[in-house]
């Protein structure tokens, strides 16, 4: 299977060489072009602040400038790699994907090293013959000092930023923001209409060609190569499923056989080696449900992670329960249905959370609360009966869980008395007059 455009580019945004190629790319066409505009102008000119500067004095300059860059690069790259062993020992290793995609660490890995290869560049250029060839580029110099100075500041700034970053509300407001441009791209309003189902003896499957995860789907692609084909696409396998050669990613509403339609639908599907959160809601739920697991270890021993992992998750599961049915058909100019997609559902993505809270998060009192509090805002916004009974048989495994659990018994009695209140709001009964239980 094929890795479209856009994958690739989005994958080499969230790298730590694609920024700093770039910068360096721009480094050397500075440096070249201010060097040439040197050779333009007198070579007497002299640049304010650093006077008239011989062979020796501007090559020592640039060579200061651009080791202790290179050197500074080097120490923050180690500081950024130590703090990322450290945080996703903590709270998963899918966290990794964070911190290479942060724009601040790219940022400034690719201002430290651009400066060095500006350095280098321009370093090259100086000439102290004796013969009157000598040559010093006074204005590339001097930009030298300049971006220097600059990068002092870029270096204050890269102690802040990774002190900012390795905070867990800043890691879970990363995770919330994945998740929520996901919500955002998949649900659009409530008016979709539900999707038909391809009775199995008219579905022809396309199989996978090659092993990984979904990373992406192209569908206008698929609705082209539909309407070209007088077809329809029933995607099976959305992004986030894992599929291996031969296995059926999608089924066309009429015999296959034309190899192109085959290969177009194929190459629709991108695939990569890990989940990403873009237009998977699964892995977006479970990035905050991993973080919120992890802090209940005993290692790490910290129940208020899980309470804001909770609050952070409400948001945009509330979004989708209260909107259950995502953009499924897409049709094409002409009105014709080309291509039906496969997202989870509302409790597939809720009942994720609330398995791991029965299997980690009901001896701690905290942990039931907010658990409470998240099934009474996912109640509250549920209209569909159907979506509540799920959401009712989640909570009610959650509360036998929490009436068998260490707690002690007073902090059971408040714990159970929370739960049913939430299942109250849940079955669509009376409301809490302050909307969920008090955390």
């Amino acid at each position: 299977m094929a890795v479209s455009p856009k994958v690739w580019f989005r994958k080499a945004l969230e790298s730590f060489w694609f920024t700093p190629a770039l910068f360096a790319f721009f480094a050397v066409v500075l440096g070249e072009g201010l060097v040439a505009l040197d050779r333009i102008i007198d070579p007497t000119f002299d640049v304010p602040v650093l006077g008239t500067m011989g062979a020796s004095g501007g090559r020592s300059l640039l060579t200061t400038v651009g080791g202790s860059m290179i050197t500074v690069a080097g120490t923050a790259f180690s500081i950024t790699i130590s703090v990322l062993a450290t945080t996703t020992s903590t709270y998963g290793p899918r966290l990794v994907r964070n911190f290479m995609a942060d724009r601040g660490n790219q940022f400034v890995l690719a201002v430290l090293t651009s400066t060095f290869v500006y350095c280098v560049v321009v370093l090259r250029s100086v000439r102290d013959g004796e013969d009157g060839s000598a040559f010093v580029p006074a204005i590339a110099t001097a930009v030298a000092v300049l971006i220097g100075l600059a990068d002092v500041g870029v270096v204050v700034y890269f102690i802040h930023h990774i002190a900012t970053s390795v905070q867990v509300t800043t890691l879970q407001e990363r995770a919330r923001l994945d998740l929520s441009r996901a919500v955002e791209s998949i649900y659009d309003g409530g008016d979709n209409e539900p999707a038909p189902r391809l009775p199995s003896a008219q579905a022809h499957a396309v199989v996978a060609a090659s092993d990984g995860y979904i990373a992406d789907i192209d569908t206008d692609a698929l609705v082209d190569v539909a309407r070209k084909h007088a077809t329809t696409v029933y995607v099976t396998a959305g992004p986030g499923d894992h599929v291996i050669t031969g296995e059926t990613v999608a089924s066309v509403a009429r015999p296959i056989d034309d190899d192109d339609l085959r290969k177009a639908v194929v190459h629709a599907f991108s695939l990569g080696q890990a989940r990403t959160p873009h237009s998977d809601l699964g892995f977006g739920v479970q990035q905050l449900t991993e973080m919120a697991v992890r802090a209940l270890s005993p290692g790490t021993n910290d129940p208020y992670t899980p309470v804001s992992a909770l609050n952070a998750l409400a948001g945009p599961l509330r979004q989708i329960v209260a909107n259950p049915r995502p953009r499924s058909v897409y049709r094409d100019d002409d009105g014709e249905v080309r291509l039906v997609m496969h997202w989870p559902t509302p409790a597939e993505l809720f009942g994720q959370v609330f398995r791991a809270l029965r299997r980690y998060g009901g001896d701690d009192a905290g942990v039931v609360l907010a658990a409470a509090r998240f099934a009474t805002r996912l109640g509250a916004a549920a209209q569909d009966p159907a979506l509540r009974g799920a959401l009712e048989r989640e909570v009610t495994a959650f509360r036998t869980v929490v009436e068998s659990s260490a707690l002690p018994s007073t902090d059971r009695v408040d714990a159970i008395r929370a739960i049913d209140a939430a299942l109250l709001v849940v079955r669509g009964g009376v409301r809490l007059p302050s909307g969920g239980p008090a955390l």
